[in-house]
């Protein structure tokens, strides 16, 4: 948006940088958080982040999940795997089991897996 906008000459050139530096800040003080929480990846700080408002300790449980996913990710290319992507759905179904209502562990659990193949 910011490029869209200095090409139509709508921001100067020193805002322009001004706002990246912004941006680079953001990127900065996202991965020392993520660090001093104790996540080893972004993954594991998207994850913590989007369940943090739904699940008391979800940085545990975000610990749970990956502990669980641990071998689906480690295999080459799995994000195009359906076979493994399943194995992965299932293992984070059986952590969020008895944590989150019934109604709700498949699109949580479809949410977090697109989640971490974003990440």
């Amino acid at each position: 948006e910011l490029i869209k906008m200095r090409r139509k000459n709508q921001i100067t050139q020193v805002k322009l940088f001004k706002e990246f530096d912004k941006i680079q800040e953001k990127i900065v003080n996202k991965s020392k958080e993520a660090e001093s929480m104790g996540f080893s990846s972004d993954r594991e700080f998207a994850v913590y982040k989007t369940l943090e408002y739904t699940l008391d300790d979800a940085k545990g449980i975000t610990g749970q999940i990956f502990q669980g996913i641990e071998e689906e990710l480690s295999i080459t290319d799995w994000q195009v795997k359906g076979e493994v992507k399943k194995s992965m759905r299932k293992n984070i179904k059986d952590v969020l089991r008895g944590k989150v209502e019934s109604n709700d562990i498949q699109s949580i659990t479809v949410s977090l897996v697109d989640l971490i193949k974003r990440n």
